[in-house]
């Protein structure tokens, strides 16, 4: 079976989980990477970050050079923003045709970070 993964990551924790992933799977890994994003430090990447997905923005990827439809299970991570994925996984699923695949998701989130999940 052939499989991608994609994902977005601003600091790298979404790229660590994707990488351990791809090594169990054997997975092709592509990082989604908008043409403009936001700043990586800095407070008012949060309010940037936000506005994005409050506004349901799609931002332009870069081109993946591959097709889904070539592959039979698809990886998609994404870190938590605003209680909801970020917008360059948005432009992904406006742009990709995911049907009859595979799918498995998986985010990150740092909101917890230290504390004790009530899951």
């Amino acid at each position: 079976m052939k499989n991608w993964l994609y994902y977005y990551s601003l600091n790298g924790n979404t790229k660590f989980i994707a990488g351990q992933i791809a090594l169990e799977t054997g997975a092709d890994v592509l990082e989604l990477k908008p043409k403009t994003d936001i700043p990586e430090k800095g407070f008012m990447r949060y309010l940037w970050g936000g506005r994005e997905v409050m506004a349901k923005q799609t931002p332009l990827l870069s081109d993946p050079g591959k097709k889904a439809e070539e592959y039979e299970m698809i990886f998609i991570g994404t870190p938590v923003w605003a209680f909801s994925f970020a917008p360059a996984v948005r432009s992904f699923f406006k742009n990709v045709h995911l049907e009859n695949k595979k799918i498995a998701l998986f985010c990150c989130s740092a909101e917890l970070k230290g504390k004790r999940s009530r899951i």
